[in-house]
């Protein structure tokens, strides 16, 4: 079978994905095809991330990839991501749709996380999608919540419960983001991490290095507001 990764950017925070493509380089399952749909940002800060996706699943379609994992620039995933959704979605019979069912979400600058089921649906920094995904109905360009559109209307779809988190969500506020949760605090991201402990003990060194990077310019540009 032929893997595609997709990921949507707006060229605004070159060095998420200097870090995406390290991430993707140490995978112990190479992908097939990479995708990267990047143009500058829609004025106003509008937001167009269903477009870059849509763009990105023909791409790599086209190229005959039977599946293809969506890649966020800003997230981490573990070695071995694209090895284990590959394998969950064998295991399960090749469904239109493969995903997680639990999922994480940080923010660098409060220090605090989340991980929960978001019921019957996979964020989609965390799902997989079969080229049946083009026949589905897809949102306005402007739509934030791709993720649910897609996987509510899906009839043939997957969720994997994993026992070692795959990827964190990470939220900043750095370019055009997509979710409010990067600028404004999310009420339930209640498990604190003052210390980073959590953070450290879960990504790989280089990584929490980098995000560290990324938290200390976060913390500066706030002082200086």
């Amino acid at each position: 079978m032929k893997l595609g990764i997709v990921t949507p950017t707006r060229g605004d925070r070159p060095q998420f994905m200097e870090h995406r493509n390290w991430l993707m380089r140490q995978q112990t399952r190479q992908a097939d095809a990479d995708a990267v749909v990047d143009y500058p940002p829609e004025p106003c800060g509008k937001r167009d991330l269903v477009p870059r996706y849509k763009l990105g699943f023909q791409a790599l379609f086209d190229e005959g990839c039977d599946l293809i994992l969506c890649i966020e620039d800003d997230d981490w995933y573990a070695p071995n991501y694209l090895e284990r959704m590959v394998g969950a979605w064998v295991r399960k019979g090749r469904p239109d749709m493969i995903g997680c069912v639990e999922h994480c979400y940080y923010h660098l600058l409060n220090r605090r996380y989340f991980i929960r089921d978001t019921r019957g649906i996979s964020p989609m920094m965390m799902t997989g999608v079969t080229p049946r995904v083009l026949e589905y109905r897809w949102p306005a360009e402007t739509h934030i919540a791709l993720d649910c559109d897609l996987w509510r209307q899906n009839p043939t779809k997957e969720r994997m419960r994993f026992k070692e988190l795959p990827a964190v969500g990470i939220k900043h506020g750095i370019g055009v983001c997509a979710g409010i949760g990067h600028r404004h605090p999310n009420t339930s991201m209640n498990i604190k991490d003052d210390d980073y402990s959590w953070l450290r003990s879960t990504v790989d060194e280089n990584s929490f290095e980098f995000y560290m990077g990324i938290a200390g310019e976060l913390s500066k540009a706030k002082k200086e507001r």
